[in-house]
């Protein structure tokens, strides 16, 4: 059972997923067969997108319980989506289950006739208006503000990690990984297809989707993993480098670690010769960051045991180590 703080967050990753993915296939489509979103496609696409949102809702009904999606701006009727959802209805005195389990093909189109049937009678209609939104779901999608606050809602307002996202399940993150890495590398390989022809409306769209679906990849990957600030990365730099044995002088190393970090030359060296004191002068703050530094690294550098016998990653972690030893030993002393 979810909390509702994973539910929050599970349902806004996967809405703005289902929105990413259902842009991708029609920019894809525009663009690969140099079609234009004129009046008759957008007719067509805004069909197939009403379907795919009713598909999502009923897979998702744990995530509406006021039967709205991207508040507000689509409503489904609560009573017409139940009988639409519904696996058990009774029709002229006979009760109709959808049993999953049974592939019994005329058992299948029994119910399915009989459903169709029943909701024609109830509700005196062919068309089933159980939808209703306040602009058509192809502009919707293709407005960026629109895809923005689907990001923001998962990424925070200003937040360099949003630490809420570690309700997440590994499971789930995985899925979601696979799911945005497919949406980013098919619009990478429409880069050569996107040309000056193209509509500048589609290449924006195009941008959009991709920019924001790296971002949320981004996102994602650093969920479950504690925050690093400069002197924390400096650290585990000098000693990554220390490990592998590059022939540099002291400056030079201090201006890649700057480089790579992003911070002044100074502040490097400044933190270097701090590291000297960090085993001798240990609270319980600093040792606790260390320990961390020292299971993330070991966690993923010496996965499964892969790396056991690489000299580096043991010469690594080896030093990370000793500093935590001697921080243990440095916070003992001053208790």
């Amino acid at each position: 059972m979810m909390n509702d703080k994973e539910l929050k967050y599970r349902k806004s990753i996967e809405e703005f997923i289902f929105v990413a993915e259902s842009s991708t296939e029609i920019i894809c489509d525009i663009i690969t067969n140099e079609l234009s979103l004129n009046e008759h496609y957008k007719e067509k696409t805004e069909v197939r997108l009403r379907n795919a949102l009713e598909v999502f809702f009923k897979n998702n009904r744990i995530y509406y319980p006021d039967n709205n999606m991207f508040e507000g701006k689509i409503v489904f009727n609560p009573e017409m989506m139940h009988d639409l959802t519904a696996n058990e209805f009774t029709y002229n005195g006979v009760t109709y289950k959808e049993d999953f389990s049974d592939y019994d093909e005329t058992t299948t189109n029994t119910y399915r006739l009989a459903h169709e049937q029943y909701l024609r009678e109830k509700y005196h209609t062919d068309r089933f208006d159980y939808m209703k939104s306040e602009t058509n779901i192809v502009e919707l999608f293709q407005d960026e503000q629109f895809f923005k606050k689907l990001y923001t809602e998962i990424n925070g307002e200003g937040k360099k990690r949003n630490k809420d996202l570690d309700c997440i399940k590994i499971s789930s993150l995985k899925k979601y990984t696979i799911q945005l890495e497919a949406v980013v590398s098919r619009l990478d390989s429409l880069s050569d297809k996107i040309n000056v022809k193209c509509a500048f409306d589609i290449k924006r769209w195009e941008e959009c989707v991709r920019d924001y679906s790296y971002n949320l990849l981004i996102l994602l990957s650093k969920v479950g993993y504690p925050d690093f600030n400069t002197i924390d990365g400096v650290f585990i730099l000098k000693n990554l480098l220390d490990a592998v044995g590059i022939d540099m002088s002291m400056d030079d190393t201090d201006k890649f670690i700057a480089a790579v970090i992003g911070c002044p030359i100074s502040t490097v060296t400044t933190y270097r010769n701090k590291f000297n004191e960090w085993g001798r002068k240990a609270d319980e703050a600093r040792l606790s960051k260390l320990q961390t530094i020292q299971g993330l690294s070991e966690a993923l550098l010496n996965h499964e045991g892969k790396n056991e016998q690489n000299q580096v990653v043991k010469k690594f972690l080896s030093s990370i180590g000793k500093t935590v030893r001697d921080a243990k030993e440095a916070s003992k002393r001053k208790k």
